[in-house]
């Protein structure tokens, strides 16, 4: 057996809440300990309230869920790890699937956050833990993704392993060798670093082609965007008679960064409110990056827009049954919204409860705003989309940024991810997440009035700044309204719907930010947001970008 491997990064740990169950093994592989009574003991005892514990675990709210495994797949014969494949069922809720690889580790130390019981095999004492805090599962995940040799089909019946061409034999051997990284604090999947490389697992689970991949693949391998991790390789699950495959894990080229864009945005704006005036260092750093990030996002969508005979990717023309769509879910949003807001407004702290009621006072408005703003017809192309894109979802490398994260919103179903839409509703989720950051600083340094102005002019002259760098790098784009005006009117109307979003959102997980989407709709409804694209946008050149900007 190899010597056991722990990654010295690996995420810290947390306090348990629940006791451990102790299994006796009759062998000291995983698949030993995965049989009868005792794995009957896991799905019901352990993975129930193991899951509940789990950021990325979807359905907490809905109480202790009924857990079946559905599959179990090793790598390797006798190997230490093996795949399960969840079957989750929530109280009141359709059974969904996660993915779970578990391993042994015998007589070492592990975060405890990856534990989920005790293990005894005569006098050796291990436990079971998630396998992506075993560095021997990642190797040897990584190894059969490298060892692909162009066809997918390895040997292990029900796994496809894919390797880009982008996946050198360097670059495996470095991924062989090279120290594992993990990211402190779980998300909604699993990021790994391996040297030059990032390994995603996706954990929830659904059938069919997975956005990350096919959007990956297409920005690598056909539109040459390159201001996206170029993907690597990829693993996934495969059932008999041809079924349509799920993605299992996604391998990314790593991108060298200084974090992300929301952690810049953040750690910038605090020192806004003590700049002796506006326009200082820290507000033309954030504008140059507000500038950088338009044009990105502009090319972002021409290689969304890229001509194509596949067609997951071609550009289709805005037909008006795509019109009147829109329109009946936008007006289905006001409704429900409208009502959830009615239903919370008691438990509302000042701000959101003043917020609220203003906006009840304005339903009408809002719905003849939305039907101003709808028009009758879009000369402009749908595409794909980022589909979830905010500062979080773009990373700072030196004096540019790199667009990440392409799943779309993970709550929603495959297929609507995969949907065609106009690129204008990425810019909508930039716009807002420019507010929320400021709104967030607000509430950290519990900023005066005066500084809160100060903020939220920061923010509104990086909205601008975004604005005037994607009108100019999007002239010519088929997706892109030649008809700026129009243009400004969809791009209302995206930030008005997301803004719904949000509001819903923070209803159910963070009642007292409600204010913060209740202020964004109001300000459309008021007039006072007066932002928008214009001839002197798409064609002055902004004095905050160039390659000597000041970024920090």
């Amino acid at each position: 057996m190899p010597a056991l491997e722990l990654s010295a990064s690996a995420e810290a740990d947390v306090r348990r809440s629940r006791p451990l169950t102790v299994f006796e093994a009759q062998g000291r592989a995983t698949l030993d300990l995965l049989r009868g009574q005792t794995v009957r003991k896991l799905a019901a005892d352990v993975l129930p309230s193991y899951l509940i514990e789990r950021r990325w675990y979807a359905a907490k709210d809905s109480g202790v869920p009924r857990v079946g495994i559905a599959n179990s797949i090793s790598l390797v014969a006798d190997d230490d790890a093996v795949i399960l494949i969840l079957d989750v069922t929530p109280e009141r809720q359709p059974p969904r699937k996660y993915l779970l690889p578990v391993s042994i580790l015998w007589d070492a130390e592990a975060p405890a956050s990856a534990i989920l019981a005790e293990v005894r095999y005569g006098s050796s004492r291990g436990v079971l833990v998630d396998a992506f805090a075993d560095d021997r599962f990642i190797r040897r995940l990584l190894a059969r993704i490298g060892a692909d040799d162009g066809t997918g089909q390895g040997e292990i019946p029900g796994l496809i392993f894919r390797r880009s061409a982008l996946l050198d034999g360097l670059e495996r051997e470095l991924a062989a060798t090279s120290d594992i990284e993990r990211r402190a604090g779980e998300q909604s999947n699993t990021s790994i670093r391996i040297g030059g490389t990032m390994l995603k697992g996706f954990r929830r689970l659904e059938p069919g082609v997975h956005p990350e991949l096919e959007i990956g693949r297409f920005l690598t391998e056909v539109a040459g965007f390159r201001n996206a991790p170029a993907l690597l390789g990829s693993v996934e699950l495969v059932g008999r008679g041809g079924e349509v495959p799920t993605a299992l894990c996604v391998l990314q080229a790593l991108i060298p960064n200084q974090g992300d864009g929301w952690a810049y945005v953040i750690e910038r704006l605090k020192s806004i409110p003590n700049e002796h005036s506006a326009g200082g260092r820290t507000e033309q750093q954030l504008c140059s990056l507000a500038y950088c990030l338009g044009q990105r996002t502009a090319e972002l969508h021409h290689a969304f827009a890229f001509g194509t005979d596949d067609i997951a990717f071609a550009p289709e023309p805005f037909q008006p049954d795509h019109l009147s769509d829109w329109a009946q879910a936008i007006r289905s949003s006001v409704a429900s919204i409208f009502e959830a807001l009615n239903q919370a407004r008691p438990r509302l702290d000042g701000a959101s409860q003043q917020a609220a009621d203003r906006l009840l006072g304005r339903r009408e408005d809002l719905l003849m705003q939305i039907a101003e703003l709808m028009p009758a017809k879009v000369d402009a192309k749908r595409t794909r989309v980022h589909g979830d894109y905010h500062l979080g979802q773009v990373l700072i490398a030196s004096d540019d940024v790199f667009i990440i994260d392409f799943e779309g919103e993970p709550m929603r179903p495959l297929t609507e991810r995969r949907d065609k839409h106009l690129p204008l509703r990425d810019v909508s989720g930039m716009l807002r997440s420019f507010q929320y950051a400021a709104a967030s600083v607000t509430r950290a340094v519990r900023a005066d009035e005066k500084s809160v102005a100060r903020l939220q002019a920061c923010a509104g002259r990086m909205s601008t700044n975004f604005l005037e760098a994607y009108a100019q790098a999007i002239r010519g784009c088929p997706s892109f309204p030649a008809d700026l005006a129009q243009a400004t009117g969809l791009l209302r109307l995206f930030v008005i719907e997301k803004a719904l979003y949000e509001i819903g959102y923070e209803l159910a997980n963070r009642p007292d930010w409600t204010d913060i989407p209740l202020a964004g709709v109001l300000a459309i409804v008021d007039g006072a947001d007066a932002f928008g694209f214009s001839a002197n946008s798409a064609d002055t050149p902004n004095p905050h970008h160039g390659r000597d900007a000041d970024r920090g």
